[in-house]
């Protein structure tokens, strides 16, 4: 597999590096020494839940940004050619995770089920309404805990949900978390998995779990016997 990576950085920090999937392509928009990962930071709370013993970092060592991103970056990469997350993404040891894109119906009935809320006609429009982001009427009489719907589709449409451990738990339904991983773009994973999660963007889609895990392999910051250490190691490039 040819690959090509360039650095595109024009004095604004901010900006992401990323993948381009059709040029088999790089671009990090930074250069090295700018900053660390913000994971591996002393004192970094509140991004993920406790983690199970063997899922925690295997080092202290603040993480160049510059050289994780790369490696990440390229991560995207294998996945591409692999298909990696296609075929195994929905496993269990794998976040158990569901694309579910524009097609919203399951959130629809998982809020259902967790709050009662939505179950006659104008409250399932309200909550389809809300979901899809959509001018949305709010019903005179309820049934239900509307509340907890409401809670839920703030925390789930949130920006960068997936940092913050507080907003994932009531993004939660039934021991799932549901998100709008990119505009209009929804995604699902057993909540259950951030407690073997190594960075809290590892959480926002499934390219980006397989990618964060990677880049932590490579770093050297997963301990020995961690839940991944197999395939990653068996992972042929």
């Amino acid at each position: 597999m040819h690959r090509r990576v360039t650095d595109e950085d024009d004095g604004t920090p901010l900006k992401a590096p990323f993948y381009r999937s059709k040029d088999d392509l790089v671009v990090m928009n930074s250069r090295p020494g700018k900053g660390k990962k913000a994971d591996f930071q002393k004192g970094a709370k509140g991004r993920l839940p406790e983690r199970e013993e063997a899922c925690k970092p295997a080092n202290d060592k603040p993480e160049e940004l510059f050289d994780f991103n790369m490696l990440h970056e390229l991560a995207h990469s294998i996945d591409d050619a692999r298909g990696y997350m296609l075929a195994n993404g929905p496993k269990d040891d794998h976040g158990g995770w569901i694309e579910i894109g524009g097609d919203v119906e399951q959130i629809v009935e998982a809020v259902i089920r967790e709050t009662g809320f939505g179950k006659v006609p104008a409250e399932r429009q309200y909550v389809l309404d809300k979901i899809l982001r959509n001018p949305a009427t709010p019903p005179a009489t309820f049934s239900g805990d509307k509340a907890r719907f409401e809670k839920f589709v703030a925390a789930a449409q949130t920006p960068k949900v997936w940092d913050s451990q507080a907003l994932t738990e009531l993004a939660t339904l039934d021991k799932r978390v549901y998100q709008e991983s990119y505009p209009s773009t929804w995604t699902s994973y057993k909540a259950e998995a951030r407690k073997r999660g190594i960075t809290s963007y590892q959480f926002r889609a499934p390219g980006e779990w397989f990618s964060e895990l990677y880049a932590a392999f490579k770093v050297g910051k997963l301990k020995p016997g961690h839940p991944s250490e197999g395939w990653l190691k068996k992972l042929k490039v």
